[in-house]
């Protein structure tokens, strides 16, 4: 078994961060940078150390050097980005969502299964650190029946709708744009802290009159429901244009326990200021500041997720926060260790099915069930 994988990296914007978390980890290298915009390419391959850049996906298959490939690329493009990487032998990490049809998901499955290679969506909200503290009360339990969530993406992206030429880029033609581009984020997370597995989903969405000039809907929202009269309830909102700072709001509700993210949080700081209710405290009268790092890692039990101390120095808190490397060394451990990634093929299906049925309730005003995997 080899002791470094070799990634190459399709698309140099966002694909930076993988470059930058890769490039650090003592058992990964980056051998290639790949982006049409090749000036792009050749800018980041330089600012870490990256001696090759490809302009074309399709270069990346052909080389014997390259293990795996991160795919930051367009939302749509992700699906058959990755079956073409699978099927020339290549491991696979690809940003949100893995994919943006039903039938893709069912597709990347077989080719994991068929390949034997491994595919991760990188979806770092899992580990970011405020998440990981309300993870660790679901877990012993403190919450009781966890009978609702919510799960917000509110983050308004005018300004990724134009090139720097004035060109309209592929975020504004893409129809799956809002709840499969960030909604991942909370409902992921959401599938994820309560281990719930929701079946069917009814969903709305709006486009304001003068709302974003995109051709996806502006505003989404969805009920997911668990079987059962007890199954667990989720509201999941994403909007793209409000007159808004961004903002990640999660909560849950259970018979014993209520944990809310703070709305606001205070830009550039490194805590996450949220709050806890706990019923087994006797005479508590309000929900108790639950003061976490939003974007570094720190803990007296050792119940926390680490990055190598490698990554961590070179990392910073660029990206989304120390927590945007977590993807990546998740990664090259379940290739070393030939193990299943954390967010592997089955749970990147389980989210991205679910966040495409509520796309199908909103065109068709129907209550739709959820593909199981």
């Amino acid at each position: 078994m080899p002791d470094k994988v070799r990634v190459a990296v399709v698309g140099a914007r966002r694909g930076a961060t993988h470059v930058a978390a890769l490039q650090a980890h003592p058992n990964a290298e980056v051998v290639a940078v790949c982006d049409r915009d090749t000036a792009l390419a050749a800018a980041t391959a330089a600012r870490n150390g990256v001696a090759r850049t490809l302009a074309e996906f399709e270069d990346a298959l052909n080389f014997a050097d390259v293990d795996a490939v991160v795919l930051a690329t367009a939302d749509y493009d992700h699906a058959k980005q990755a079956l073409a990487a699978l099927d020339a032998g290549k491991h696979v990490m690809t940003e949100i969502p893995m994919a943006t049809e039903i039938e893709d998901c069912h597709k990347l499955v077989t080719a994991v299964r068929r390949t034997g290679k491994h595919l991760e969506m990188a979806q770092q909200v899992r580990w970011a650190p405020y998440v990981l503290a309300a993870k660790a009360l679901v877990d012993d339990g403190e919450f009781g029946d966890l009978f609702y969530c919510e799960g917000e993406y509110f983050h308004n992206v005018e300004c990724y709708l134009l090139g720097p030429k004035g060109e309209r880029t592929w975020r504004a033609e893409n129809p799956y744009a809002g709840i499969l581009g960030g909604g991942p984020h909370p409902y992921d997370t959401l599938r994820w802290l309560t281990g719930v597995e929701f079946t069917e989903v009814h969903a709305y969405s709006n486009k304001p009159e003068h709302g974003l000039n995109r051709v996806a809907d502006d505003f989404f929202v969805a009920l997911f429901k668990a079987p059962g009269r007890s199954g667990c309830v989720a509201k999941v909102a994403v909007s793209s244009g409000l007159a808004r700072p961004y903002c990640l709001y999660l909560s849950l509700y259970g018979t014993d326990a209520t944990w809310e993210r703070n709305r606001q949080q205070e830009p550039g700081s490194q805590e996450s200021n949220d709050y806890l209710f706990l019923r087994k405290i006797p005479n508590l009268r309000q929900m108790m500041p639950v003061p976490t790092f939003r974007t570094r890692y720190h803990s007296f039990s050792g119940r926390d997720a680490e990055l190598p101390p490698e990554v961590a120095r070179a990392f910073g808190t660029q990206g989304h926060g120390a927590h945007d490397a977590m993807p990546a060394a998740d990664f090259v451990a379940a290739i070393l260790e030939d193990r299943p990634p954390i967010i592997d093929v089955k749970e990147g299906a389980r989210t991205c099915a679910g966040l495409r049925a509520a796309l199908e309730s909103c065109r068709t005003g129907q209550t739709i069930q959820i593909p199981q995997f």
